[in-house]
């Protein structure tokens, strides 16, 4: 397996590091529907986490090339010196991931691939479905979730977390109706504990603006959920069966349970990236690539 490093160059002048890893020779089949893949990790996590490394190489032994990318989320924070602004998953905006994902697929195209999935783990999996349902790009052709949680504040508010969720909430509220909603707070709902802006807190889980039930049916490239089987909390719990329910415009939906897998697929890892490559591999060619049409253009 070849890997290279990266920088991929976003939109609004970050340097993301990420690991391109280069299909194996001979092993890519004739007309399939995507030739390179993106991965994308979970809150705070980089590129080299294990999962995306672990899925990525088993994709490019499949013959599909993978870039494994660290998004602006990535750590808790950072600094971006050249544009003197705070970065990283306390500072982040799950709306602005389009700028990451666009330079990755810009990087991907200059080493001449043109149709690209898009796959997330954790909060990287919300990603990719935000992504496809809001900035769908002519070049995305399939998105995988893998583990994506449930970003809603009427279903916290629901749970048996209530106590939580409330808590948090009322610690986040307060700082934002005191006018220092972008001071940084120690959270505990839904994951942690950790820190993020005040006002951030409330725009990823005190809202439904991420609630992938308000948005799915707008995703019109084929769809992979994947979870394991032992993902029973709060924010795993049915959402599954909401993507296969609500994304209608997606034709090629599937949704996979991995038997005895954690949220960090600790033992199933291999099990989590074969569904991947299987599910990939069935994928239909695009009526325009079947019919020899040249590749789409970016935005």
């Amino acid at each position: 397996m070849q890997l290279d490093f990266v920088e991929i160059a976003t939109e609004d002048g970050l340097a993301l590091p990420g690991a391109y890893l280069a299909p194996a020779a001979g092993a890519a089949g004739p007309g399939r529907c995507v030739d390179a893949v993106v991965l994308n990790p979970g809150t705070g996590g980089p590129f080299h986490s294990r999962v995306l490394l672990g899925i990525g190489a088993a994709l490019a032994e499949a013959g599909y090339a993978a870039l494994a990318m660290s998004t602006r989320g990535h750590g808790i924070a950072w600094r971006d010196a050249a544009g003197g602004r705070y970065l990283g998953s306390a500072f982040e905006s799950i709306a602005e991931c389009g700028l990451d994902f666009r330079g990755a697929f810009d990087l991907l195209a200059a080493r001449g691939h043109s149709r690209f999935a898009l796959l997330g783990h954790s909060l990287g999996g919300t990603k990719a479905l935000y992504h496809a349902a809001h900035d769908p790009d002519p070049r995305l052709a399939a998105a995988i979730s893998c583990s994506g949680p449930r970003w809603s504040a009427s279903f916290y508010e629901a749970s048996e977390r209530r106590d939580d969720y409330a808590r948090n909430r009322a610690r986040a509220q307060a700082l934002v109706d005191a006018g220092r909603g972008d001071e940084l707070m120690e959270f505990d709902f839904p994951i942690g504990p950790s820190l993020i802006r005040a006002a951030g807190w409330l725009e990823k889980y005190g809202a439904e603006t991420y609630n992938v039930e308000t948005w799915c049916h707008r995703i019109a490239v084929p769809l992979l959920r994947v979870e394991g089987e032992l993902e029973t909390g709060v924010v795993q719990r049915g959402v599954a069966e909401l993507l296969m329910e609500r994304a209608t415009a997606s034709r090629h939906r599937r949704s996979v349970v991995i038997p005895g897998g954690d949220h960090a697929y600790s033992t199933v890892l291999g099990d989590v990236a074969s569904a991947v490559v299987d599910w990939l591999g069935g994928l239909p060619l695009p009526a325009a690539a079947a019919a020899g049409a040249p590749p789409a253009q970016a935005r």
